[in-house]
């Protein structure tokens, strides 16, 4: 080997021991290179989840990711399920305050045994009641006196109508009718009262009344043209409206005897020959009690009177005396 072939292969040597860290700098910077660029391309092809995947944290499998997301909206719910319930239970507990308050007092337990005898009574009072009602519920069978004069009274013992016998002008009216015609003597009904047209427009001359009558009531005994004479009972408290009107043949009315502190409308008006009226500690007489007293002469008013109605005298044309001395 020449001097020349020596110098030139040394120099190649020597260019390669140069150039080989060269070339090892760029393979590993070729490297890194390409390894962004693969970087590049996973960031491209899974889009949001490369970031994840590049910080170095372990990517979310499939169905993990499903459960996470079913958490995720689950979580919400069960939020908002909660909160109704804390809301309903605030509500509750409002309602509860406003029934305590607005509650009416707690009234004091009674015993049992208390409460059973206040049954057992109440039971019996009713039980005494309906006895009561259902025996005073049937009204009197019509009742025949000796004359053949048939007498209807109500429940309540009202004498509500008379049928009378032929020819008869005077009349007894009995304190009392058996409710069974054919039991006389037994469960007999008072009459109390006389009530309202009983016995208007007859032909009675007389009537005698029972003691016990309490009442006669409005036009009871009106228009009787032949009524003369009547004989009230100390028992008697009311005489209502125009109750003897228009008896033109009464001719005298005593009324000291009685328990009637009222003169009511028109109770005598019109009886044309009644001549004498006595009265009793009376304290009100109403609006036309004796008007048409044609016969009338004079009357005696009570120290108790307090009120005398208007037309109380109105026709009275024979009138001549009212004696106010004891009023």
């Amino acid at each position: 080997m020449n001097f020349k072939k020596w110098m030139s292969t040394a120099l190649a040597v020597s260019m390669l021991a140069t150039m080989a860290p060269v070339g090892l700098m760029e393979e590993e910077n070729s490297e890194i290179e390409g390894f962004e660029v693969v970087s590049e391309n996973v960031e491209d092809e899974v889009g949001e989840s490369s970031e994840f995947e590049l910080g170095g944290e372990p990517a979310v499998e499939p169905e993990e990711q499903a459960e996470e997301q079913a958490e995720e909206q689950a979580a919400p719910a069960a939020e908002q399920t909660a909160e109704e319930g804390e809301q309903a239970e605030e509500a509750e507990e409002g309602t509860e305050l406003e029934t305590f308050e607005l509650s009416a007092p707690v009234e004091a337990e009674v015993p049992a045994d208390e409460e059973t005898a206040e049954a057992e009574a109440e039971t019996e009072e009713m039980t005494e009641a309906e006895e009561e009602v259902d025996v005073n519920a049937v009204a009197p069978e019509a009742y025949t006196d000796k004359a053949g004069n048939v007498f209807h009274v109500s429940v309540k013992g009202a004498l509500e109508s008379v049928e009378l016998a032929d020819g008869v002008t005077e009349l007894a009216i009995p304190d009392s009718v058996p409710r069974k015609a054919d039991k006389p003597d037994e469960d007999l009904v008072a009459i109390v009262k006389i009530g309202d047209d009983a016995l208007s427009g007859t032909g009675l001359k007389k009537v005698t009344f029972p003691e016990g009558l309490q009442e006669i009531g409005e036009y009871a005994f009106a228009n009787n043209g032949a009524l003369e004479t009547v004989k009230l009972p100390s028992t008697l408290a009311e005489l209502e409206d125009g109750a003897f009107s228009n008896c033109g043949e009464l001719t005298e009315i005593d009324l000291s005897g009685t328990a009637v502190t009222e003169i009511q409308e028109a109770l005598f008006e019109n009886c044309q020959k009644l001549a004498k009226v006595t009265l009793p500690n009376v304290t009100k007489i109403y609006d036309n009690a004796f008007a048409g007293l044609v016969a009338l002469k004079s009357i005696a008013l009570p120290a108790s009177l307090e009120a005398l109605g208007a037309s109380t005298f109105s026709g009275c044309t024979a009138l001549k005396s009212i004696d106010l001395s004891a009023t």
